[in-house]
């Protein structure tokens, strides 16, 4: 990636991780927004088995497009749509997305989605050695995309029954405890039990966040490729006022919510 689009994005890096969570909780305000998170891999010729291929391809197409128009374009919507195509570039590498007993609701496994993608995750993430993400050209958007929802439904199996082993078996450790959580008491999976599913799935959750971090890098980079490779340091010059206001209007009725005010958006950057 070239210093440039590393820059960008680095700069912008605390707004990425805030906005990524937006997709999720679009899900409670958009009942359109749901079926863009996941993918049966094993029914995708039924109109019901989701639609993560299509908003991928969706949020690229338009990342693209904002960076052609970089003389009329706020940065902070070019880091909107990042932020939601590495949202869903992130779903598309859990194995769990990619099939109808996505949470383990057929299997006698409920709760395994956010066990695997969540608990296993904050529980190994300090065990791993800082790397260096590994961004890459990508010819077909559509084929990339479709590549890891492969790779990762290949590993459904896998995650469904290393879980069972390990709960299974002879002495295993205690898999659910009772928590507090601030004011809240939930019900959380033992570090223990979390421990040794990881392990049973020689470090899985780990490599897929690695592919993952990769991954977003290079759809980013083609996306600013596609975009023309504009200059970044653009963004230093006031935009047309009236083109921006159009494309903010236009952004807004694609994602169904308001785009924060740029100034606001600038203030709070500052404060960061």
């Amino acid at each position: 990636m070239p210093d440039e689009v590393w820059a960008f994005f680095k700069k912008h890096q605390n707004s990425l991780i805030e906005l990524s969570v937006s997709a999720d909780r679009r899900k409670h305000t958009d009942s359109n927004e749901e079926v863009k998170h996941y993918l049966d891999s094993a029914h995708y010729e039924v109109n019901e088995s989701g639609e993560l291929s299509e908003a991928i391809r969706l949020n690229f197409n338009l990342l693209s497009y904002l960076f052609s128009k970089i003389d009329s374009v706020d940065q902070m919507s070019i880091i909107r749509v990042a932020a939601y195509l590495g949202h869903y570039i992130g779903d598309a590498h859990v194995p769990l997305h990619t099939t109808a007993n996505y949470n383990g609701q057929y299997s006698n496994q409920l709760g395994i989605l956010a066990l695997w993608e969540t608990y296993v995750y904050e529980l190994t993430k300090s065990d791993r050695e800082i790397r260096k993400v590994n961004a890459h050209y990508i010819y077909d958007i559509d084929m990339y995309s479709d590549s890891i929802i492969s790779i990762s439904h290949s590993l459904v199996d896998e995650v469904l029954l290393m879980e069972r082993t390990v709960r299974l078996r002879d002495g295993a450790p205690v898999v659910w405890v009772y928590r507090t959580r601030g004011r809240t008491l939930d019900m959380l999976p033992t570090p223990a039990f979390c421990r040794e599913y990881s392990d049973s799935l020689d470090n899985m959750v780990q490599i897929r966040f690695n592919d993952c971090a990769d991954a977003m890098a290079s759809v980013w980079y083609l996306a600013w490729v596609n975009g023309g490779s504009p200059d970044l340091e653009k963004f230093t010059r006031e935009p047309n006022h009236d083109r921006s206001r159009l494309l903010q209007m236009l952004l807004e009725l694609f994602w169904g919510e308001k785009l924060p005010n740029r100034q606001k958006q600038d203030t709070l950057l500052l404060l960061q």
